[in-house]
């Protein structure tokens, strides 16, 4: 087997690493002042079908092995280590394994998480004792042969797509719960209810995609129950929608929000989050669970690649939504929803536009409009999919097309070799008339 990695540390002692000399030998290890005062030694070593890790401990203690998903990681939890200070990540070149992280997840638990390239197996040795004292633990981590066409290579390749794609559609309040209300009476929760409903029929229109929503009349869930829905459906993406209210009138836009791991980006987007985490008050019910759902959310280990997935679903149908109609902020600003906490699920909150405004209130109670927005929803969520190396979507071919004299969507589709429903599913067209000059996305179907 090669050594991928080898850090040794004094019992008790912090052990302080030359960057340089490390890269030097290994080229592929990025670390730096390790300390953790049980540990004495963590090896990574690469054989022809397997990696094993390796634990060298200064006392025997507890350990627990187990695999999360999505994306697939290998965990090691040691009990009642003591430690002095958090461990930096250690990128690795195995073929199984990328990176090497550590973390303290409950006090009296120190956490190793191998981030591996796709499906893998693994299997722990017995503990031993060493001549010196220690007490060694072998982890040896194999790509899983059970599951068929799998080839851990890397993360773009190789890997098995999966039967569906599941999206969670979350149409914001409902019940007693009426969101924001506009000039004219028009209630939030009607608006997002009717272009999530047409959204959903979109999506499930297209072939590998199951549609989850998480209200199906108009009726209260809580904010905490939409985010168990989530995880029980193994959701793969999850996007709540809504409509802005802001006490200045001349405020219009659309806008998407991820989750911060911090604080607001803006004051609007402080604003905005403040007024939809408040969906529960008007429900009746008690907030004191939110600090408990926000240690669940921090503690995940996976919340640096959710947010980084978060932000980049977000782009994708901030870019869309701009094909649309005006946006508020042409980034994707980050805010505390509370909606957005569910754990290793990227998340967005869709502001469809403020109905505080007389023209986005209009436009957002057209038929045509809501139809659009959901169409750029729809390009948004497909084009994400796509980025991801178990997208099961069939990947089309598009072309800008504007229309000429003479033109009907059939021709279009005869001549550029789409479909007719296609070319009105992914426009958002109630109807088949065409005007000349008009803009359309053509997705060109795989021959």
């Amino acid at each position: 087997m090669r050594k991928i990695f080898h850090s040794v540390a004094t019992y008790g002692k912090p052990l302080q690493c030359s960057l340089q000399t490390i890269l030097a030998i290994l080229a592929s290890l990025v670390i730096c002042a390790i300390s953790a005062a049980d540990i004495a030694d963590i090896q990574l070593w690469e054989g022809d079908k397997k990696t094993r890790l390796v634990v060298d401990k200064s006392k025997s203690v507890s350990h627990e092995v187990f695999l999360l998903k999505n994306p697939p990681r290998l965990v090691l939890d040691l009990a009642t280590l003591d430690h002095s200070q958090s461990l930096d990540a250690i990128k690795s070149n195995s073929q199984i394994v990328r990176r090497v992280r550590f973390g303290i997840p409950d006090p009296g638990i120190f956490r190793v998480v191998l981030d591996l390239s796709g499906d893998a197996k693994f299997t722990v040795a017995d503990p031993i004792s060493l001549t010196n004292h220690y007490h060694r633990l072998f982890i040896d981590i194999s790509i899983d042969d059970t599951r068929p066409s799998l080839s851990v290579v890397g993360r773009d390749h190789g890997i098995q797509a999966k039967k569906h794609y599941v999206v969670v559609l979350d149409p914001g309040h409902g019940g007693k719960d009426p969101g924001a209300v506009g000039e004219t009476g028009i209630h939030e929760k009607d608006i997002v209810f009717e272009i999530s409903k047409i959204l959903a029929t979109a999506l499930s229109a297209e072939g590998g995609i199951k549609v989850v929503l998480t209200r199906s009349n108009d009726n209260y869930i809580k904010l905490r129950d939409r985010l168990e829905l989530a995880k029980k459906v193994s959701g793969d993406v999850f996007i709540s929608i809504h409509a802005d209210a802001f006490h200045n009138r001349s405020v219009f836009g659309a806008s998407v929000y991820s989750l911060s791991e911090s604080g607001a980006t803006t004051e609007m987007a402080a604003y905005i989050a403040k007024r939809e985490n408040s969906s529960d008050l008007a429900g009746g019910v008690d907030l004191s669970q939110r600090d408990v759902l926000l240690a669940e959310t921090m503690l995940d280990m996976q919340l640096d690649w959710k947010l980084a997935e978060s932000n980049k679903l977000g782009i994708s149908v901030l870019r869309e939504l701009d094909a649309v109609g005006k946006l508020h902020s042409r980034t994707v600003e980050k805010a505390g929803f509370v909606v957005l906490k569910a754990p290793a699920i990227p998340s967005i909150l869709v502001e469809v536009g403020y109905i505080t405004n007389a023209s986005d209130a209009r436009r957002l109670r057209e038929k045509e409009t809501q139809h659009k927005i959901a169409a750029a929803i729809l390009r948004g969520i497909i084009r994400y999919c796509h980025a991801t190396p178990e997208c099961p979507l069939k990947k089309y071919r598009e072309t800008f097309y504007t229309v000429r004299q003479g033109d009907s969507l059939s021709k279009i589709a005869s001549r550029l070799g789409s479909e007719t429903y296609l070319i009105k599913r992914w426009n958002g067209l109630t109807k088949t008339i065409i005007h000349p000059q008009q803009k359309l996305i053509v997705p060109i179907v795989p021959r």
